[in-house]
């Protein structure tokens, strides 16, 4: 294919060094500026269906452009979730892959064989499931098994799901009752951290903002590992135990703590209440709070005065307003509160202060 030239010469340069593993991390960043510029890509894309029509293929009057690049945009999203690929830090990810795809139908014309072949399986497609803020989701899997994820959260598994196996992908918080399948292992990624089972019934609260990913086991037996880090080989959990995992180890060092800690006979049901539309919490400091009740009302808290953060709580939630909730901690801590919009605003009420007593960590 003769180089487009629209797109500038460097770009073409820095595709052939990737392709012969010579880029520097410093021209990787500048070939994954080339990627985020529209100019480049419509080039490209132009360029290659040039190279279709000059050979002596005929171009079927189904083909259009725009399904070729979404099967593109499709296989490298695939190959995005290759184990293989998972140590590679993201953004290096999508570069190569993209560029060696791309290379590949420039230098060598095998756009043709890619989108024709005869007998080649489609990609594999993805299902994404989101509880947005403020609500709730129920889904139930191909293979019968149910999750419940909680505001803010999102599943994502293949279509090919419970056929050759039962993987799928947590971000945020997530309830389980998996359908029971000796064969097939069910398995949830919660960045990076595995939790395998056979059939059981497990918590998994892994949103991205949290220092920690703490899975809590219900009914049933776990098996606990991470496809990066380093644990403890052959780790399981029993039922009525949380384990904490630390996504850096620096976070367990600074809290006295190891990577992964679990506790047994623990109570689950307050961890879990949220399934039923509860908020269970226990001494539980005002800055703390507030994050889940953000997810719960879908609002967003700011404090005027960091000393207020450390104030605990103890108390169940269900049907209340936000309001009602505010009034509440309002008339048992010397807080005001002031709601606008979507921002709820927490200063300290100096008049009451001295009438309480403040409990630290």
């Amino acid at each position: 294919m003769e180089k487009n030239s629209t797109i500038e010469p460097r770009f073409f340069q820095l595709l052939e060094k990737l392709h012969t593993g010579e880029c520097s991390l410093q021209e990787l960043y500048e070939l994954e500026a080339f990627f985020e510029e529209e100019q480049s890509v419509v080039a490209l894309k132009k360029g290659m269906i040039q190279s279709l029509e000059e050979t002596s293929y005929q171009v079927s009057g189904r083909f259009i452009s725009d399904d070729a690049f979404r099967k593109v945009k499709l296989q490298i999203k695939q190959k995005q979730y290759d184990k293989d690929s998972r140590s590679v830090p993201l953004y290096l990810q999508i570069t190569k892959i993209a560029a060696v795809i791309v290379l590949s139908f420039v230098m060598g014309g095998l756009l043709v064989n890619f989108l024709n072949a005869p007998g080649e399986p489609e990609p594999a497609a993805f299902c994404e499931i989101e509880a947005p803020l403020g609500a709730k989701s129920r889904v139930v899997l191909p293979d019968s098994s149910v999750v419940w994820l909680n505001a803010g959260s999102t599943l994502r598994y293949s279509t090919d799901f419970s056929k050759e196996e039962r993987n799928v992908a947590l971000v945020g918080e997530g309830y389980f009752e998996v359908t029971k399948n000796d064969k097939l292992p069910f398995q949830v990624n919660a960045h990076g951290f595995l939790v395998e089972v056979v059939g059981t019934e497990f918590n998994i609260q892994a949103y991205e903002e949290e220092p920690v990913i703490e899975t809590i086991l219900v009914k049933g037996r776990v098996k606990l590992d991470h496809e990066r880090k380093i644990i403890d080989d052959h780790v399981f959990m029993e039922p009525n135990s949380k384990a904490t995992f630390y996504k850096k180890n620096e976070d367990a060092l600074a809290s006295g703590k190891t990577r992964m800690e679990i506790l047994t006979n623990i109570d689950p049901r307050p961890l879990i209440a949220w399934r039923n539309d509860q908020l269970i919490f226990e001494s539980e400091m005002l800055k703390d709070l507030v994050v889940k009740l953000g997810r719960k009302y879908d609002y967003t808290f700011e404090f005027e005065s960091e000393e207020i953060e450390n104030y605990r709580f103890t108390g169940t939630l269900e049907d209340e307003t936000l309001q009602q909730v505010m009034d509440v901690i309002a008339i048992t801590s010397p807080i005001a509160y002031e709601i606008k919009g979507k921002v709820v605003t927490i200063n300290k009420d100096l008049k009451r202060t001295r009438n309480f007593k403040k409990y630290l960590r």
